[in-house]
C-alpha cells in the first residue's frame, strides 16, 4: 500500500519537479478549422480566431467517427543561439498532430504512430528550423467527429537536456508504469484464481478475477501500444465506455458473494438497466454528441450503481455482526467512485494525462477484494470447522460398538444436521467429522433415510420456512436466507417441489384455511 501511495505522489508531483530551465513557452495561439476535404491547406490570416492553451475546441463535424483537422498557430521568441533549441514539448494532444516550425516539417502522430492514445507528443526539432527572433509553430490537429480536441498542456521550446528529461517523465509515466500496473493486476488476478480452482464452490474469487481482468482491459486500452490492439482506433474510446457498466454489475455480485445473498430478480432488472446504457454508448458512435453522450452514460451508471449497493448493504441479513467486512465493502465503494469521477471530470475537461490516478487506484481495489475474499473463505472454513468439531467430540465422547457403529454415527450426523441446517454444510465435511468415506457414508445416509444428505438439509430448511410463512409477515426473500438459501430462485424451486405449492400460494392456503 505504502508503494502505491509513493508511485501516485510522484506522478502528481513530478511536473512540478521537471524543471523548464532555458525552455521557452509558446504563446500568442490561434486556431481556425479547415476546410473539407483540404490537404495540409493552412487557412488564411482573417479564419483565425483566439484561444488559449491549454484549450480545446469543438470541430462541428456532421461526419460521426470521421477525423476533422483544425490548426493551432503560436509564436515564441528566439534571443539566443536557435542551435540550443533541440526539441518541442506539445503534451497532450487530441487526437493527431502534424507539427511545422516556420513552414518547416518536424514530425507527426498518426494513430498508428501512437505509443498509447495519452502519450504526450514530443519531437526532435530539425537542424535550420529554429531561427533567431520571432519563430511561428504550426500543429495540424487531426480530431475525431463530433469531438472536442485540442492542446491539453502548454507547449515548450526545450534545449537538449530539458527536452531529455521530460521525455524520459513522460516515457515512466505512461508506458512503464501503467505496464507496472497491469502485471501486477494480472498477478493478482492469477492469486483469486487458484483461490477459486482450489474451491470451485465459492464463486466469490471467480467475480473477483473479472473484476481484476475488466481493470487491466481498463489500462490495456487505455495505455497500450495502438497497433496492438485488435480493435479499431475509434473504438478504443467505446470500450473504455462499455467498462463502466460492465464493473458495476461484477462489483454488485461480488458484494452479494460476500454474503451469498443474491438477488435474483433486482439482478437482472439492474443487468437490463446497464445493457441500456451499454447499447447507448455503443450506438453514440454513430451519433454527432459522443463526447457528451459516453460521460453521460458513465454518470448514470455510477448513480445506479451506488443506489443498488446501498440497497444491498440495507437488506443484506446479519451485515453488521462483521464491522470489518462491511466497513471494506464501503470502502471498496467509495474508492470505485472516486476513481469513476475522476476519470469523468478529467475526460470532461480534456486533461486526460491524469487517468493514471484511476488506474492506480485499480491496484488498491484489488487489493481489498483480494483481502475481503481470503478472509471470507477463511472465516468461513474455521467456522464450519469448528461446527465438524463438535460433531466429532460427539462422537469421540461415547463409545460405539461395532455392529451398530455406523447407525449410531448417522444418528449422530442427523441431529447434528437438524441443529446447523441453516450453515452450508457439506458432505465432506460430515464424513470427516464422523471418520466415514464420503460416498461410503451418503450411501449409508440415504439408504437410512430414504434421502440424499442435500435433499435432508432442504427438507428441513423448507419446513422450517413453511413455518414461518404460516406464522409471520415477513417478507418470503428474508425468510428463505434465514433458513440457509442463497437466493430466492433455489428457494421456489425446492419448496414448490417439496410441498407442491410456492411460498405465495402456501402462504395465502394456510391463512384461507386458518
Amino acid at each position: 500500500m505504502k508503494l502505491v501511495h509513493s508511485i501516485l505522489l510522484i506522478i502528481l508531483l513530478s511536473p512540478c519537479l521537471l524543471g523548464a530551465e532555458g525552455s521557452l513557452t509558446v504563446a500568442g495561439w490561434n486556431y481556425a478549422l479547415e476546410q473539407a476535404g483540404a490537404s495540409e491547406s493552412v487557412p488564411p490570416d482573417k479564419g483565425w480566431s483566439p484561444i488559449t492553451v491549454p484549450g480545446m475546441i469543438k470541430t462541428g463535424c456532421r461526419t460521426p467517427g470521421a477525423i476533422c483537422y483544425a490548426w493551432f498557430r503560436g509564436e515564441f521568441t528566439v534571443s539566443g543561439d536557435p542551435a540550443g533549441y533541440y526539441g518541442i514539448s506539445l503534451g497532450r494532444t487530441f487526437h493527431t498532430d502534424r507539427v511545422f516550425i516556420n513552414g518547416a516539417f518536424v514530425d507527426s502522430q498518426m494513430p498508428e504512430d501512437f505509443a498509447n492514445i495519452h502519450f504526450p507528443s514530443s519531437y526532435v526539432i530539425p537542424a535550420g528550423a529554429v531561427k533567431t527572433g520571432k519563430n511561428t509553430l504550426l500543429v495540424r490537429l487531426g480530431i475525431y467527429g463530433g469531438e472536442w480536441g485540442g492542446l491539453l498542456d502548454e507547449v515548450h521550446i526545450h534545449p537538449k537536456r530539458e527536452y531529455l528529461k521530460e521525455k524520459m517523465f513522460y516515457e515512466t509515466a505512461f508506458d512503464k508504469v501503467p505496464l507496472g500496473i497491469a502485471i501486477t493486476l494480472t498477478a493478482f488476478m492469477i492469486v483469486i484464481l487458484v483461490f477459486y480452482f482450489w474451491n470451485r464452490k465459492n464463486s466469490l474469487f471467480l467475480y473477483g478475477a473479472l473484476i481484476t481482468l475488466a481493470m487491466v482491459l481498463y489500462i490495456v486500452v487505455l495505455f497500450s501500444p495502438h497497433a496492438l490492439l485488435v480493435i479499431p482506433f475509434d473504438w478504443i474510446f467505446i470500450v473504455h465506455w462499455l467498462l463502466y457498466p460492465l464493473l458495476a454489475m461484477l462489483v454488485i455480485i461480488f458484494i452479494q458473494s460476500l454474503y451469498r445473498r443474491y438477488f435474483f430478480f433486482q439482478n437482472i432488472s439492474i443487468g437490463v438497466l446497464f445493457s441500456v446504457v451499454s447499447a447507448i454508448i455503443i450506438i453514440s458512435h454513430a451519433l454527432r454528441h459522443q463526447f457528451l453522450i459516453r460521460p453521460a452514460c458513465a454518470v448514470i451508471t455510477e448513480i445506479i450503481f451506488v443506489g443498488y449497493a446501498v440497497y444491498l448493504l440495507k437488506n443484506m441479513p446479519r451485515n453488521h455482526e462483521d464491522r470489518y467486512k462491511f466497513n471494506r465493502i464501503v470502502l471498496l465503494i467509495i474508492l470505485s467512485q472516486i476513481a469513476a469521477a475522476w476519470d469523468i471530470a478529467v475526460y470532461c475537461a480534456g486533461g486526460r494525462t491524469m487517468l493514471l490516478v484511476p488506474a492506480l487506484g485499480a491496484l488498491v481495489i484489488n487489493l481489498i477484494i483480494i483481502v475481503l475474499g481470503g478472509r471470507d473463505i477463511y472465516n468461513r472454513l474455521r467456522s464450519m470447522q469448528h461446527l465438524y468439531d463438535s460433531l466429532k467430540s460427539r462422537i469421540d465422547k461415547k463409545p460405539l460398538s461395532i455392529t451398530d457403529e455406523s447407525e449410531e454415527k448417522l444418528k449422530r450426523v442427523i441431529d447434528f444436521i437438524k441443529e446447523n441446517y441453516r450453515s452450508d454444510i457439506s458432505r465432506e465435511g460430515l464424513s470427516e467429522a464422523v471418520g466415514m468415506n464420503p460416498d461410503y457414508m451418503s450411501k449409508l445416509f440415504k439408504t437410512y433415510t430414504g434421502m440424499k444428505i442435500n435433499e435432508y438439509i432442504n427438507k428441513l430448511r423448507i419446513e422450517a420456512a413453511a413455518g414461518h410463512l404460516a406464522s409471520e409477515n415477513a417478507k418470503i426473500i428474508d425468510i428463505a436466507f434465514s433458513v440457509g438459501f442463497d437466493n430466492i430462485v433455489s428457494f421456489n424451486r425446492s419448496f414448490k417441489a417439496i410441498m407442491d405449492l410456492t411460498p405465495s400460494e402456501y402462504r395465502v392456503k394456510f391463512k384461507s384455511d386458518s
